[in-house]
This record gives structure tokens, sequence and C-alpha cells, in this order.
């Protein structure tokens, strides 16, 4: 479907790495924006590519009764959070502005959505495609629309800057999604789809509790060029302002 919308030690060991992996995220922040991992790094061992495919599998695999993309207030926050190191935030798809409050655990880093296609076997035009033709698919879907891609990301104020700079591909993966998905409108089969997803996101290191503000928009107008006859092939993604009120503790 093509879709818009991320160890062990030995005794004795233990505490040397542990803090060597402290230092080590604490020494990530990248050169445009303090506080967030840099795009080519791997926060807690996984790239940003492949945080953006855990992202959307948890948010397809939930319901669409108790999707966290859909809710309106945040009440569904939390359900499906069962990464130790990672929080996900949703976004929405054509929806009016949002208001979600929120509480989640310390010590955790936020996966923070700006942008996102994906295409996999669950549409039948894709099926049967190589992994590489999933992928053009879905970045063809990302790319800056001709009318342009407008992003912006301020957490507690501050605009976070260079979004652009934050783009990056999921290796292929394996997506499910379950009866009463949130793509039942788009007579998706409940079922397990390989699947390749391409887009914006910014992971941000963990917040000091306490209360916070994260505010998301996205446009990427993909409407006919006017005195044009040419059919635009990116992503319609357009939503109005994704508030986030969280608190950390």
């Amino acid at each position: 479907m093509i879709m818009s919308l991320i160890g062990f030690y030995f005794v004795g060991f233990a505490i040397f790495a542990v803090i060597l992996s402290i230092c080590a995220t604490s020494a990530l922040s990248d050169e445009y924006n303090a506080g967030v991992y840099p795009v080519d790094s791997k926060p807690f061992g996984h790239s940003y590519g492949e945080w953006s495919g855990n992202w959307w599998k948890w948010f397809s695999l939930i319901p669409l009764n108790m999707n966290p993309t859909t809710d309106q207030h945040g009440e569904n926050c939390n359900v499906g959070q069962n990464d130790p190191n990672m929080f996900f935030l949703g976004l929405t798809q054509g929806e009016p502005s949002v208001d979600r409050t929120c509480t989640m655990p310390a010590g955790k880093s936020i996966f923070i959505p700006l942008l996102a296609n994906n295409c996999d076997y669950s549409e039948v035009s894709q099926k049967g495609k190589t992994n590489d033709e999933l992928a053009a698919c879905a970045k063809e879907l990302s790319d800056p629309s001709p009318r342009g891609l407008v992003m912006s990301l301020v957490i507690d104020g501050k605009p976070v800057s260079n979004l652009e700079h934050y783009r990056s591909e999921s290796p292929p993966f394996n997506v499910t999604y379950p009866e009463n998905s949130i793509y039942q409108k788009e007579n998706v089969t409940a079922g397990t789809y390989p699947s390749v997803v391409n887009g914006y996101f910014v992971i941000h290191e963990p917040l000091p509790t306490g209360l916070h503000e994260i505010t998301i928009v996205a446009k990427n107008d993909c409407l006919p060029i006017p005195k044009k006859n040419t059919q635009p092939t990116c992503g319609h993604t357009i939503h109005d302002p994704v508030n986030y009120h969280l608190t950390v503790k």
C-alpha cells in the first residue's frame, strides 16, 4: 500500500559500558540542533531509517479505535509504547489541528515524524516489486512537491532548524495491518507485507522531567500545477499543527 503520514554486559564491565554509552549519547548532538541525534548516527544501535520502520510498524499494528495517530486529545499516546529507549509521536493525515496531552517516562528519547510515506505489497500495483522499486516508490512520494515542501518543528519554544537535513529511508521490513486498521478506508486487507518508508524524522535526546511543548507542521502540496496538465506523484502530506503537551516523569 502507498500511504502517508518513528544488551547485556559481563559483570565488572557493566558500569563502565553504561557510563560510556551515556557519554556517547550526550556527544551525539548534531551540528544543527543541540539535543538532536545526527541523522547519520545510530541511537541505541539503530539508524534513523531503522527507527522509521519501527515507528511505522508501531502505529500500523494498532487498531483504529485506539490508534495514537487518530486521537485528538492524546488519550492513546501510550498505546503500544513498548520500546525501552524510544517514545514515538504520532502524526495525522489531512486532519485539523490536534492538541494531545501525554505523559511519558523520563529517560526515553523521542521519535518525531514530520512527513512520511511508505510503499508496500498491500497495494495490488506494488505486489511483486523488488525492494529497490518499493524504495523508489516511497522516495518519490516524499520528494518535495512542485509547490514546495514546508516543515516546522518547535520544541519548548525553540525551532529545530535545517529540517530538510533529517531525511531518511528505512531498510525493507515487514509491516502488519490488523483488522480494523487505520487504513480500512483504503480497503487494506489485514496481513503482513514487505514495506519501505521514506520521510523526514527527528530523534531527540531524553527531555528533562517536567512539562514540554512540541508542535509539528508539514505541508507537501501535490495539487496539479495551474495551466499544466501534469499529475504529480508525490504524497499528499498536509496537516495542520500537531501539538503535544508532554509531561515527562
